[in-house]
């Protein structure tokens, strides 16, 4: 199974880095038969699945371990193992599969590896199982996006701009800083107008804070 580099980058910040007392493995990346990963940190759920997927047969083949098969059941492999393969991949390279991982079982369905490599300092891990289960994502994805909605389009920029300004204003607080978005409606449909933001945390550093995302065409 191929793993591009930019699948397990958007699902690793989702992981927990801290020690996990939860019981659930949630400083894994869990990857699934169909390829598809998945990472919670119990707030946060990102899954990834990649349609255009690489061959197998084209990924490298000197100093890392035989592809023998495709895991049949679920594999999680640790965030800290993660970042290492990530790490391994060229940044920049006129072959795609070069920025990729692969996992393959080894030698037998229950023990696997993963590596990647840059042609000249490969990283092989072998994955072994924690005893520690990956949540049920599919039970939460499956309640989600059900009845009535209103999609909101908001640009990377807009959305990184807002969370440095409510990081600011609530330095030195406990509490995680959280953005309240109001959306404006009419019977039921979006309306053309700017979003309101506002971060009530602030409060604790004796500030108010609030403005608006401006409306805007997306292309």
């Amino acid at each position: 199974m191929i793993i591009k580099r930019e699948a397990l980058a958007t699902v690793l910040p989702a992981t927990t880095f801290a020690n996990d007392t939860h019981g659930y493995a949630l400083t894994s990346i869990n990857v699934e038969p169909s390829g598809r990963l998945a990472a919670t940190d119990g707030h946060i759920c990102v899954t990834v699945t990649d349609v255009q997927p690489f061959a197998d047969a084209d990924f490298p083949v000197q100093d890392i371990p035989a592809f023998h098969a495709s895991p049949a059941k679920s594999v999680r492999i640790p965030a800290d193992i993660a970042k290492r393969l990530i790490g391994a991949m060229p940044k920049s390279t006129p072959i795609p599969i070069l920025k990729c991982a692969q996992l393959s079982t080894k030698g037998s369905p229950e023990t696997c590896t993963i590596a990647a490599t840059d042609l000249s300092a490969p990283t092989a891990v072998t994955l072994r199982d924690d005893g520690k289960s990956f949540p049920d994502v599919d039970r939460v994805l499956s309640q989600t996006g059900k009845g009535p909605m209103t999609r909101v389009s908001l640009a990377l920029p807009v959305l990184e701009t807002m969370i440095k300004a409510a990081k600011a204003a609530t330095a030195g607080t406990k509490s995680d800083p959280v953005i309240y978005l109001d959306i404006p409606t009419t019977e039921g449909e979006v309306v053309l107008s700017g979003i309101a933001f506002s971060v009530p945390g602030a409060i604790r550093n004796g500030l108010e804070v609030s403005g608006v995302a401006m409306p805007c065409r997306i292309k």
